[in-house]
């Protein structure tokens, strides 16, 4: 569900990005500039907050270990979706219109924000190692559900200590560029050099984080070579398409059979 979230942020930003050049076919370059503005902040906002939602909903996984997967809480993408769009354009518009906050505080918000998701995250990830191995040497009682829950949870800390945190403390350095950019203002060589940074690492960052994202999805990875595999072979017999299973069905069929083998 929060890879949902983080995906319909990904869509409001381009959406954002397609209706300014819509506007400035217009010649709307006033409107054009401001909605640009909030974009450009959004985007980079959006991403901070995001990578602190997804190390949230594994805080969730954690907490509720004994039925999460099974248990279907859809009030917890909700809300982080909705907490992440509203501060992403809260935050933006302060940022373009120097409404409430007062200079570089929004920048220090993104970067604590960034840098706190990125330790939580280390911190999630050795207490739920350390949780299962507790279980597998015998030292306590568990359920079998509670032990696939902390072996999902370990698969996902992984996945975020690959992503999320590196993700977390680039955009933590990221925005320390502009707060420095604002303390060393009278230079105007730091503040050329800051700023073109900055631009420069939001603008690949989304490339490069996306296409990590992407391939480390096994499901998405074996897609994707198989049908690039039948586009450049297209002599060869085509072949089956890989079947796809939503995690909530994987986790449906592994509690039957559970289940079923209590029954028996």
């Amino acid at each position: 569900m929060t890879f949902l979230a983080f995906f319909l942020v990904i869509v409001a930003i381009i959406v954002g990005q397609v209706c300014c050049i819509l506007l400035s076919k217009l010649e709307l370059v006033g409107i054009t500039i401001i909605i640009m503005s909030i974009v450009r902040c959004y985007s980079a906002y959006a991403i901070a907050f995001s990578l602190l939602a997804f190390v949230i909903e594994r805080l969730f996984a954690t907490i509720l270990v004994h039925d999460y997967e099974k248990k279907k809480r859809s009030w917890i993408a909700n809300s982080e979706f909705f907490v992440v769009s509203i501060s992403g354009v809260a935050i933006s518009l302060d940022t373009t219109f120097k409404a409430f906050l007062p200079p570089g505080a929004n920048l220090v918000i993104v970067v604590l924000v960034s840098l706190i998701a990125g330790v939580i995250a280390i911190i999630l990830y050795f207490y739920n190692c350390k949780r299962l191995a507790r279980i597998v040497t015998h030292r306590t009682q568990y359920t079998l559900p509670e032990r696939y829950q902390l072996e999902e949870n370990i698969k996902a800390f992984k996945f975020l200590l690959t992503i999320a945190v590196p993700g977390a403390f680039f955009v933590g350095i990221l925005f320390s560029l502009l707060i420095i950019r604002l303390l060393l203002r009278e230079d105007r060589s730091v503040w050329l050099i800051s700023g073109a940074a900055f631009d420069a690492g939001v603008s690949t960052s989304f490339f490069v984080w996306g296409s990590i994202i992407f391939f480390l999805q096994p499901t998405w990875r074996e897609t994707f070579l198989h049908e690039t595999a039948r586009l450049f072979n297209k002599e060869r017999v085509r072949a089956p398409k890989i079947a796809k299973r939503s995690s909530t069905v994987e986790s449906e069929l592994y509690f039957n059979s559970l289940i079923s083998s209590w029954d028996t």
